[in-house]
């Protein structure tokens, strides 16, 4: 994907745009975990291995945020639902 940065004043700083800069990471899923969350309804989390290649700002957290898999507990890019 490529980065492309916002500026201070948004919240998500970073985000995957065509007109970015190119940015690459490597992602590898070691294990998929499942945990009990609202209703009984069980939530999929990922443990992964993530190797960045060009070191942009907040990379993993925007690239991770733009394939639908944010980091749990990041407030700036996941949803409240996750963070």
């Amino acid at each position: 994907g490529r980065d492309y940065w916002r500026g201070a004043s948004s919240l998500a700083s970073s985000f995957v745009h065509e007109s970015g800069l190119p940015a690459v990471t490597c992602l590898h899923t070691c294990a998929l975990l499942w945990r009990s969350g609202e209703a009984s309804a069980l939530q999929p989390y990922s443990l992964v291995f993530v190797s960045i290649v060009t070191g942009r700002k907040h990379q993993i957290r925007c690239h991770l945020a733009h394939i639908g898999h944010p980091v749990v507990c990041d407030g700036r890019y996941a949803a409240d639902r996750v963070a």
